[in-house]
């Protein structure tokens, strides 16, 4: 006759626990099978395993010398094991009552001792056991119960590192999904937004070349606005939409070769108009050697591009901003210096954090605080380093190195 284990008073909390590591029926893993071996080894035995109890089961996740990789819970020696904290041990199962009439007992292994320690989670419940067994009676001393409790605690932080592994590849792969579908939704935004803004821009021009004789000052003015606006706001389509392709990890990258000081002289040239209009002196500092690095060209214009934007917009009238380039051994540097109103010391960790903009969310200057959170992503994706010195009211340096090709 078979004794069949009774349920725990916990039973569902301690199913919804062993279900929350997600590893029954999952591969074979060296991990938990090493340890199966050592056990073997260790008490000289030819069955060793780890055992996991389920509703209606007892899933193996290593079952050392047995062919099967579980066996119904109603014949199960383990599922007597997780009724309490105790080591259950078995010295001949054929003189046991609760085991004698076991069909694992009297055909299959022909299972003769047994000797089990439960393998506890964290919140306490026992969701299986470190096991071993002989066909043959063998005496277990307390010194054998103490190694094969060690051995069990061992099993048990594996267990604790695969739910940990679990638990992070989820979040992961969620993230990835969030991430693609704010892409797909960003893209869909900034062509709807596109569309329109073209139409505005491209009126709002129509209206500046053809009919700036019709118009008054005054609503030439407001024409002016209006493109302005159009601009700021497909500035700011642009920018979302980039970080969306960032975080979706969707940005092409195209690689080159680029001369130091040909970059110094396409984006001061590029930004020089900017410069006079904000009445800012805009000065660049050549490269003293001619070097290169290998990155992507329109990236590097939008970093560079992101430090001119924020430099002129906080530099005040009559200010400076200088675009230089340093080398030494082996890297190269560009950097933006202005004497602006600089970062105070207690928002400075925050500078390239996407939509932070450091404080000065109710200025007059337009912006999300997008375009530094935009440049350290660009650079760092191209293996480059990113940073500043700021001090509040004496204006900033921001700088990007990368390894001289």
């Amino acid at each position: 006759m078979t004794f069949i284990a009774p349920l725990p008073a916990n039973e569902d909390q301690r199913l919804a626990t062993l279900q929350d590591y997600r590893i029954l029926d999952t591969a074979p893993d060296e991990r938990f099978d090493r340890l199966t071996a050592f056990a073997a080894d260790l008490f000289d035995v030819p069955v060793a395993l780890v055992s996991l109890i389920d509703a209606d089961r007892q899933w193996f996740k290593s079952h050392h010398g047995l062919p099967v990789s579980e066996t119904p819970r109603s014949i199960s020696f383990c599922a007597h094991t997780i009724l309490n904290d105790e080591a259950l041990i078995v010295e001949d199962a054929a003189e046991h009552p609760l085991f004698q009439g076991n069909p694992l007992v009297l055909d299959g292994p022909r299972l003769r001792f047994y000797a089990g320690v439960p393998l506890t989670a964290d919140d306490g419940q026992r969701i299986g056991t470190l096991c071993i067994g002989d066909s043959k009676p063998r005496t277990f001393s307390d010194k054998d119960s103490l190694r094969l409790r060690r051995l069990a605690a061992v099993v048990s932080d594996e267990l604790e590192l695969h739910r940990a592994r679990m638990e992070a590849e989820s979040s992961v792969a969620a993230q990835n999904a969030a991430n693609q579908l704010k892409s797909k939704l960003l893209s869909s935004m900034n062509h709807e937004f596109r569309t329109p803004l073209n139409a505005i821009l491209g009126f709002s021009q129509i209206l500046e070349l053809n009919m700036s004789k019709r118009l008054g000052k005054e609503e030439l003015e407001y024409v002016a606005a209006v493109k302005t606006a159009g601009e700021n706001l497909l500035r700011l389509s642009d920018s979302m939409m980039t970080m969306a392709q960032i975080e979706a990890d969707v940005v092409p990258f195209g690689v080159e070769p680029i001369s130091a000081q040909s970059l110094i002289e396409e984006v001061y040239t590029l930004h020089r108009p900017a410069a006079a209009l904000n009445g800012i002196a805009f000065m660049r500092r050549a490269c003293i050697s001619s070097v290169g690095l290998k990155a992507d060209h329109s990236h590097m214009l939008r970093i560079l591009g992101s430090f001119m934007s924020n430099a002129f917009k906080y530099t005040p009238l009559g200010g400076e901003v200088t675009l230089g380039c340093a080398t030494d051994e082996d890297r190269v540097t560009f950097y933006v210096e202005d004497t602006g109103c600089g970062i105070a010391a207690d928002r400075q960790r925050d500078a390239f954090q996407s939509f932070n903009r450091l404080g000065r969310e109710g200025s007059t200057v337009a912006g999300l605080g997008l375009g530094l959170a935009i440049a350290s992503r660009l650079t760092r994706a191209m293996k480059g380093e990113i940073g500043f010195e700021s001090s509040d009211g004496r204006g900033s340096r921001f700088w990007v190195r990368f390894p001289i090709a």
